[in-house]
């Protein structure tokens, strides 16, 4: 009886040691495809494009340890260009601050590959500089002129945000920030994978009561700021659609007060984005977005307002609405030693309308915009270290109106050589820009 009973806790011992050993070798196998997952997605190795240009890369890792909520707190730390505001209370990094078209317009910025523009007004870096980045994963700043897969227009700086996998950040999250002088935020996150698709919805909130600055009057200049904004995506193997809603009122600082003494000045905006982009095969891809954006102003000074269409008074209320339409097409092959991209690309800005006081100001015959550029890149692997690329990029410019259309010529040539521990990089580029709509309608003479 003895024996038998001792048999059976052998048994129930070998058992149990057993599923011990089974759980953690489990164990085990799930941290170390997690611990791969993380490396692999800290090394941005899906989405990194070595060609792309001079990288500068903010990691999951490191985006956490600086605890950074905005793109303001990253670009506050980049090397080269650094985060400004102008006088209207705009992220504008090469602001002079002085009265000057938005200068930053050569500066693109994206969200999953999908360029954000505001259009008619210029880059959209203007609303999204200080975006809240809960909904992203890493960040890629590329600088100098960016291989012409990315852009439709010409850029010597991208900026590439890269949102969450419900793979990774499956359920909900939710943030609250509190700060001085009454600054507050909230956010909220949900993401989900299913068997087909997957997606993800963000949901932020942003008061911010922020420093005024003196100007020698008893109203100092505020640049205070409530935002709403919304991010979200829904996407398959082969397909994805984004949904992104930003609403931003701003008190805009000194506005178009000559003296930065202004009576009133705020500026509101209301921005939609929306993208759909498609892979046909291995080598097709295209991919269509829409972007909208309202802004109103409200402007009083004692003095005459700085601005084109205040038609020389010092109280100013109007509305102006723009869309852009842009649709890229774009092939991909690898031959030999040869990775062939080539696509074409085009985009429609339009002013939509323009009101003063609830009524039609709209005058203006240059009301829209046309850009239709072609382009052509190889990039052949000298050795598996070694990369030469070579880019021509055409842009065709047509405006109505009246005003003189642009063709631009964009040229490329790399060397790069990359191993597990340094890069070096060499290019060699022809780069023209053309000056964005709104400077050339509120300055028709001398654009």
């Amino acid at each position: 009886m003895g024996y038998f009973f001792g048999q059976k806790m052998i048994q129930k011992s070998l058992a149990l040691l057993c599923l011990l050993s089974s759980t953690t070798i489990y164990g085990n196998n799930v941290d170390s495809i997690l611990q791969e997952y993380n490396q692999k997605n800290a090394l941005s190795q899906k989405t990194i494009d070595e060609n792309k240009g001079h990288l500068v890369l903010f990691t999951r890792d490191r985006l956490e340890k600086m605890h950074a909520k905005t793109l303001k707190d990253v670009f506050k730390t980049t090397p080269v260009v650094y985060y400004h505001e102008n006088r209207y209370g705009l992220p504008d990094p090469l602001t002079t601050g002085a009265f000057e078209s938005y200068k930053s317009n050569f500066i693109r910025i994206y969200v999953d590959g999908v360029e954000i523009t505001q259009g008619w007004m210029g880059s959209g870096l203007m609303l999204y500089g200080d975006v809240n980045i809960d909904f992203v994963d890493h960040i890629e700043f590329y600088y100098m002129t960016p291989s012409f897969e990315t852009s439709v227009e010409p850029a010597y700086l991208t900026v590439f945000l890269y949102s969450k996998d419900p793979q990774r950040d499956a359920g909900g999250k939710l943030g609250l920030i509190g700060g001085s002088r009454g600054y507050n935020s909230q956010s909220i996150s949900y993401g989900e994978q299913k068997e087909d698709f997957s997606y993800m919805v963000n949901f932020s909130h942003t008061n911010a009561k922020r420093e005024t600055i003196d100007n020698g009057t008893s109203t100092p200049l505020s640049r205070d700021f409530e935002r709403t904004q919304l991010f979200s995506y829904i996407k398959t193997e082969d397909q994805i659609f984004h949904l992104q809603v930003m609403k931003k009122n701003t008190d805009s600082l000194a506005g178009m007060s000559w003296d930065a003494t202004p009576l009133v000045s705020e500026i509101d905006y209301l921005n939609v984005h929306m993208d759909y982009g498609i892979d046909f095969s291995e080598h097709w891809r295209a991919q269509f977005a829409y972007d909208w954006l309202k802004t109103d102003m409200a402007q009083a000074d004692e003095l005459p307002l700085a601005w084109r269409d205040t038609l020389g008074a010092n109280i100013f209320n109007g509305e102006y609405k723009n869309s852009t339409y842009t649709a890229e097409l774009t092939y991909k092959e690898t031959i030999g030693n040869n990775r062939i991209t080539a696509g074409i690309k085009g985009r429609y800005k339009e002013l939509n309308s323009f009101t003063r006081d609830g009524q039609d100001a709209l005058t203006s015959p240059f009301t829209t915009e046309r850009i239709a550029s072609i382009f052509f890149q190889d990039q052949y692997a000298l050795s598996d270290k070694q990369l030469l690329t070579l880019g021509i990029s055409y842009n065709h410019i047509s405006r109505n109106g009246g005003v003189e259309d642009d063709s631009l010529l964009q040229l490329r040539l790399g060397y790069l050589y990359t191993n597990d521990h340094w890069s070096y990089k060499a290019y060699l580029y022809r780069t023209q820009f053309a000056l964005e709509p709104l400077t050339r309608y509120l300055d028709p003479l001398n654009y």
